[in-house]
């Protein structure tokens, strides 16, 4: 069967299945695909379609005036799985791994040979591993939120919910069987629909839509309503990824001097975890920061930088002193007993944020660190620990968005950037948002990609789910990637691994941030980091596999790229269909080769000139060649040519810009610059070829390498 002549979604036939209880009593309902309602008691269960342009809106209403607890509520339908089918499923949370799963994939919860640790360390509480059931079985996949099914680069087919609010809804897949079934998480809610959050509203809400990637994501936001929040890319540093809870006032001073002094031109300049005594003790600072956190807002304010600050806000761990002397702070499950988030620091747990003490708290913390110390953007963190176990009646989508509610009205204005968040939650409330998890100072850890959690941090998962949730960004929010390092000391990355990691974040998200002592830079790292700036949007054409090989074709200001990415454990060979300028993690090159064979880890990103009679054909001063150039215009006058280049103003690194020139061009100008064509062996094209210098802004200064 062709996909792309034929309907699928005019295939799919749903039934609806129910199951709930009143009272002790427990009791079935089927709504069989064709029907559209059927009657049960008082209960009255409906189900509507909407007819839009290659798509369908699925909504479930549940008409009963007799509170009702809900066992399941899905919606249950047939896709025959083709072979060369992937399957997209959406994380739990911000860090939960996201990508397109081949069909055999098999989903892992923490290993059951870790009960000692699970019990220790409550490794089950960072994902969706208490409430969703992992069978372990190839092929057996779920996400939560949407999905999709894709098959080639022009089609796709969503299933995505517009309506979280009152709880997660799961999608699940037996690839082997075909069978999908859409669930919504209601778990510990008394349902009826005379209350809100579901009076006069379906409990279920889905989007069934057919068509490219792009396009069955920007029609889920246009019907989602949960515009985006203004915020523009920014780049930055952050403390955590190099000294962890290990800060200091000077350290920080340090790292924003080596920024001043070279007049860097990033957004953000971000503390990490480390400056207080506890985490949920907010206002209480380390003895290393005696001069206040308000000076140094202020001295990143006056280096020219947006300050931020990293908070937990929903969390606080044992040795806190709103642990142990607010005891009735702490949100209590039905049982009464205390909700564990996890075993980061000495152990953490939800703080109850509908008591009014712990809002008035949270609004002391926020109006200090906003108003007083100074700050204008807040990293939001751990934000999954609103809705680990359901409460109050209130399912745990309900919890999330109360707590998003909350924590967006009291930031006001200021910038989030949130993190390990469900991110349906995340939408249109706030600014940037985390899509995958932490980074790791390795590649991947063996051993923890066997036992632990899908949460877990790891380099090789953070950039799967920068290339898988690629599509969110400008839609929801704008994507944070999590950082890129280059250094050489405290890092077991190789030089391949680094320059994949800044690669992907570089082109695919719009966080930037290192935490990088720049001062301990060699020059070839320098230049690296230099060769970010600036940093321009990326129009994203298409993300597929080939082979072992992850291609991205993308466009810069109408200039050509294409980046590859061999994050498998061996190298992989691929062809070229035209000679193209080519940057490696070993620096610059021209290519004219039909074959090229990317290391192991390891990635290249491609440029292709254009066929204008002049052209830029490379350059050495940024990640993406060519693209320092804002304006090209040129002139041909007999045997001589006139070029005018307006660089763009962040163009930081000094280097080579390569123009393509006819052959009956003798002499050229540009900006001044007289230039000499001369043929060169690198290139093999019509024409010669004049090398324009590129002055660099910053130069590296050889104490700035401490080693």
């Amino acid at each position: 069967m062709n996909l792309n002549d034929t309907s699928i979604i005019s295939m799919y036939a749903p039934d609806v299945l129910l199951s709930y209880s009143i009272g002790s009593e427990n009791r079935d309902l089927v709504l069989p695909a064709g029907k559209t309602s059927i009657q049960q008691d008082d209960l009255n269960l409906s189900f509507r379609q909407q007819e839009y342009k290659n798509g369908k809106r699925w909504q479930i209403f549940l008409d009963t005036a007799t509170p009702i607890t809900i066992q399941e509520l899905s919606i249950k339908f047939i896709h025959g799985f083709q072979s060369d089918e992937r399957v997209f499923m959406n994380g739990y949370q911000s860090w939960t791994d996201s990508m397109e799963f081949p069909l055999r994939h098999i989903m892992k919860n923490p290993s059951p040979w870790l009960k000692p640790l699970l019990k220790n360390y409550q490794l089950d509480r960072y994902g969706d591993y208490t409430f969703v059931p992992y069978s372990r079985k190839h092929g057996c996949l779920h996400g939560f939120t949407y999905a999709y099914i894709r098959q080639t680069d022009t089609w796709s087919v969503l299933f995505a919910s517009l309506n979280e609010a009152n709880g997660f809804t799961i999608i699940k897949t037996n690839t082997k069987s075909g069978e999908f079934l859409i669930t919504k998480d209601l778990e510990g809610v008394h349902y009826s629909n005379q209350h809100e959050p579901y009076k006069s509203k379906p409990v279920m809400d889905i989007l069934v839509q057919e068509g490219s990637i792009n396009d069955v994501i920007t029609t889920y936001f246009e019907l989602l309503e949960k515009p985006r929040l203004p915020a523009e890319p920014c780049t930055g540093w952050t403390s955590w990824y190099n000294y962890y809870q290990n800060i200091s006032e000077k350290i920080i001073l340090d790292n924003l001097n080596a920024f001043k002094t070279n007049k860097l031109p990033i957004t953000i300049f971000q503390i990490d975890d480390g400056y207080q005594t506890a985490v949920g003790d907010w206002l209480s600072l380390k003895p290393e920061f005696s001069g206040g956190m308000q000076a140094l807002a202020t001295a990143i304010r006056e280096a020219g930088y947006t300050p931020g600050l990293w908070l937990a806000p929903l969390v606080c761990e044992t040795k806190s002193k709103i642990f142990q002397e607010h005891q009735d702070w702490l949100m209590r499950n039905n049982k009464g007993s205390i909700i564990s988030c996890g075993g980061n620091w000495s152990g953490f747990y939800t703080l109850d944020f509908y008591k009014p003490e712990v809002r008035n708290y949270l609004k002391e913390v926020f109006t200090t660190v906003l108003n007083t110390w100074g700050f204008e953007l807040v990293k939001l963190d751990f934000l999954y620990a609103a809705c680990i176990e359901p409460v109050y009646g209130k399912s745990r989508g309900e919890l999330m968005e109360d707590a998003m509610k909350l924590l967006r009205e009291l930031v006001g204005s200021k910038k989030i950037l949130g993190c390990g968040v469900p991110l349906w939650h995340a939408f249109g409330t706030v600014e940037f948002c985390r899509i995958g998890p932490d980074i790791d100072l390795q590649w991947d850890n063996n051993l923890h990609r066997k036992i632990a959690h899908r949460e877990r941090p790891s380099t090789l998962n953070a950039i799967q789910n920068t290339i898988g949730r690629y599509h969110l960004d400008k839609k929801a929010f704008i994507n944070d990637p999590d950082v890129f390092l280059l250094r050489s000391t405290n890092l077991k990355l190789s030089k391949h691994e680094k320059f994949t990691l800044i690669l992907a974040n570089a082109t695919l998200g719009n966080v930037l941030f290192t935490s990088d002592n720049l001062n301990e830079y060699t020059e070839d790292q320098w230049k690296l980091y230099l060769s970010i700036f600036p940093h321009k949007s990326k129009k994203i054409f298409s993300i597929r596999n080939r082979g072992k090989l992850t291609e991205i074709v993308f466009s810069i200001d109408e200039k050509q790229y294409t980046a590859l990415f061999n994050l498998d454990k061996h190298k992989h060979a691929i062809s070229l269909q035209k000679p193209c300028f080519m940057r490696t993690p070993d620096g610059w090159f021209y290519f004219d080769k039909t074959m090229i064979t990317i290391p192991a880890h390891s990635s290249v990103c491609l440029f292709y000139p254009n066929n204008e009679a002049i052209a830029i054909i490379g350059s050495t001063c940024s990640l993406y060649a060519g693209s320092e150039v804002e304006k090209f215009k040129y002139e041909i006058q007999g045997t001589h040519a006139t070029i005018t280049i307006e660089l763009h103003s962040d163009v930081l690194a000094g280097g080579s810009l390569f123009i393509r020139v006819p052959e009956l061009i003798t002499s050229v100008q540009c900006n001044g610059q007289s230039l000499q064509p001369e043929k060169l062996t690198w290139y093999n094209g019509n024409g010669n070829i004049v090398s324009f210098t590129i002055p660099e802004k910053i130069a590296y200064k050889k104490e700035q390498n401490n080693g």
